[in-house]
């Protein structure tokens, strides 16, 4: 009987092996080297602090984007929409529990806050709550908005 028992248990400890997956890694779980490279950015999702706004330069303006950190956390956000290339460029910090961000838009504007991070084998997310934009479809100009980055690392 505890034969069986035993030989029972096996395929329980190998099923619940197999469901441990590896956990995303927060911001106090990095390190900037893991930040470090190429990454194809997959969603730039805006939306308006009024909610009434949202809009993805990937997916709604058919804009590519490439990013790039340098080991010390400097970026660089190059997007491509047809022949015109939009670039913006900031530094990311990585605390104990959070992330601060500065991002510095083509028109000059530098915005810095609190960012949730959180890197999820090769995909990078980042929530970024003091964005500004433009969403065009108002005389409002840039609007507070929050940024949600998905990037995907290429090396």
């Amino acid at each position: 009987m505890q034969v069986r028992n035993k030989l029972f248990m096996v395929p329980l400890a190998l099923a619940a092996l197999a469901g441990c997956g590896d956990d995303p890694l927060g911001a106090g779980d990095l390190e900037l080297a893991d930040l470090q490279g190429t990454w194809t950015v997959q969603s730039a999702e805006y939306t308006a602090d009024s909610g009434d706004d949202q809009y993805d330069l990937i997916a709604d303006g058919d804009a590519t984007g490439t990013a790039t950190v340098s080991p010390a956390g400097a970026y660089t956000v190059v997007y491509q929409v047809n022949q015109f290339t939009s670039n913006y460029s900031g530094t990311i910090a990585l605390g104990d529990q959070s992330a601060t961000l500065t991002l510095t838009s083509p028109s000059g504007v530098t915005v810095n806050g609190g960012a949730d991070i959180e890197l999820d084998g090769d995909q990078l997310t980042i929530r970024f709550e003091n964005a500004r934009y433009d969403f065009e479809d108002d005389d409002q100009g840039e609007v507070n908005a929050d940024l949600v980055w998905v990037w995907q690392k290429n090396d």
